[in-house]
């Protein structure tokens, strides 16, 4: 069975391609949750980027 984190690894369409979702909803509620080291704060990534796995753990350490 997939996961929202599935879909946030495997969707790779635009809003303007593909109408915003209830499962994009849940991802953006779930980011409020996340904690942006200051360096991964000043980036511009993708969703895709967030959750690769050297990045993850900096994200939920203080939670």
């Amino acid at each position: 069975m997939a996961t929202f984190l599935d879909y946030a690894r495997d969707e790779v369409h635009t809003f303007a391609e593909q109408p915003f979702c209830g499962e994009d909803a849940l991802i953006f509620s779930q980011l409020v949750y996340l904690s942006f080291p200051g360096a991964l704060a000043m980036k511009s990534l993708t969703l895709q980027q967030l959750l690769r796995r050297e990045t993850y753990s900096a994200l939920i350490d203080e939670m």
